[in-house]
């Protein structure tokens, strides 16, 4: 049996370097058709954008909320070991995979800095952590006359192309921040709402906090060794999502895995795989 160290999420989830303070916390709905054979049901997930002074951080808000309580405890932990109270613990397991009903789960976070043009992407591919420098997406927007409320915010209309796709994007300068969900911004500024023209891809607003924890900052929660190409990286998704079980099982040959299906803790069905693989970025 494969031994498993707790130890290990002190890596993993260790901050890469420190960003601006987060000034809010800014929820969405995410919906993705990312199997063509089964566009009725789309992949769904909520989404958090902390937004600061010049940075950001994006990511599913089961990572927001869970990675943030155990770093806190984890940060007790070290103050604890440090004046001598505390001791290593040392985990006997298997690797566990986590999916949902639609299959695998989208584990991305998606670290901007505005002021160094720079986007790094970490992202947990079955049971490994891998990080991509990715390119500063160049975005050229139409901003257009057409206007909407969206929550209680005042919006306009942009439509711009990227990653193979055309958006429809609605940004409120109440909000002064170039930025948005995912790899979308560059507008004067938020995005709140944004679909592409093909009806596979939407970011829907939900809501919106501010953020009252002095020590909270767009920083990285993960912090990945294992760094790949955006073309590799593309390659290791789609197999991924094709087959997350397979896919996980390959990392760890030796050792059995235990899938956990977070959208049904008593499904013993096996993992949904997606047929006709429909990337984000064509």
């Amino acid at each position: 049996m494969r031994i498993l160290f707790v130890t290990f999420l002190m890596v993993s989830c260790a901050t890469a370097w420190s960003q601006s303070p987060a000034a809010y916390h800014v929820f969405y709905e995410f919906r993705y058709v990312r199997d063509l054979a089964n566009k009725a049901q789309p992949y769904t997930a909520d989404m958090v954008l902390t937004v600061g002074n010049g940075s950001s951080r994006y990511c599913t808000d089961r990572l927001f909320t869970s990675i943030i309580r155990r770093k806190k405890a984890q940060q007790a932990a070290v103050a604890q070991a440090s004046s001598g109270g505390g001791r290593e613990i040392t985990a006997v397991g298997r690797p566990g995979l986590s999916v949902g009903k639609y299959g695998a789960l989208l584990d991305e976070e998606i670290v901007k800095d505005h002021q160094e043009k720079e986007l790094t992407l970490h992202s947990m591919l079955g049971v490994k952590l891998f990080r991509v420098e990715a390119g500063w997406p160049s975005i050229t927007w139409d901003v257009q006359d057409e206007k909407k409320t969206i929550g209680p915010f005042n919006c306009q209309k942009a439509v711009g192309a990227y990653g193979g796709r055309t958006y429809t994007a609605w940004f409120t300068t109440e909000l002064p921040f170039p930025d948005g969900p995912w790899k979308l911004g560059g507008l004067p500024g938020l995005i709140l709402e944004a679909a592409d023209q093909k009806g596979e891809v939407r970011f829907s607003f939900k809501e919106i906090q501010k953020n009252t924890d002095p020590d909270m900052a767009t920083e990285a929660i993960w912090n990945p060794t294992r760094e790949v190409t955006s073309r590799e990286y593309r390659k290791l998704m789609e197999a991924y999502t094709k087959d997350p079980v397979g896919f996980s099982s390959a990392q760890y040959p030796d050792a059995k895995m235990s899938v956990r299906n977070l959208d049904d803790a008593e499904s013993k069905s096996p993992v949904a795989k997606v047929k006709k693989y429909n990337p984000l970025e064509l």
